[in-house]
């Protein structure tokens, strides 16, 4: 049989604190297996950089790096054919067409986490980054989700990067190596 240690994807130390009983349990097993500490390495890491624009997805697994691109479709300032000025045909009065347009914002944003987070559900660490709201969004959708969810190692703010600098910053936050040429 495996050691308790082969099978968890994180690491174990021998300090527990006692108010963790089954923790403590697990780590009186880890300490049969003869080692002392035992890191593993997750096998799919995931680095997300999300604006409202896109969203680079960057995808570490084993020796294979890949990324993707998606598109949001979200328009700042766009025209609804049938809208017109903001006033009525009776003089004075006006109409605000504000709040259907934050919902249709709103919708198109839901869309398009829902998205990211179809593709990022099957990571082992997740890493997300960018310099909109979006991020705090994703986060909150990929915490919804049922077990097993990707654990979220961080969620950094960062400026507007190309899709390389995305693979590059993802690479060296999980500590892997450039690929070589």
């Amino acid at each position: 049989m495996a050691c308790w240690a082969e099978r968890r994807p994180y690491a174990v130390r021998d300090h527990v604190p006692t108010a963790y009983p089954v923790l403590a349990q697990q780590v009186a097993y880890f300490k049969k297996c003869n080692s002392r500490e035992i890191i593993m390495r997750a096998n799919k890491l995931i680095g997300v950089w999300i604006d409202s624009k896109k969203a680079v997805i960057s995808t570490l697994y084993e020796d294979d790096a890949t990324l993707a691109v998606l598109e949001s479709g979200i328009e700042g300032n766009e025209r609804i054919e049938g809208e017109g000025r903001p006033e009525g045909r009776f003089g004075g009065q006006f109409l605000n067409n504000e709040q259907a347009e934050e919902a249709r914002r709103q919708d198109a944003e839901r869309e398009f986490v829902e998205k990211v987070v179809e593709r990022v559900r099957d990571a082992d660490q997740l890493l997300i980054f960018g310099p909109s709201q979006m991020k705090g969004q994703v986060e909150k959708a990929v915490r919804s989700l049922p077990a097993p969810a990707p654990n979220i190692r961080a969620v950094e703010n960062a400026d507007t990067m190309t899709d390389n600098q995305v693979a590059e910053y993802v690479r060296n936050y999980f500590g892997r190596p450039a690929p070589r040429l």
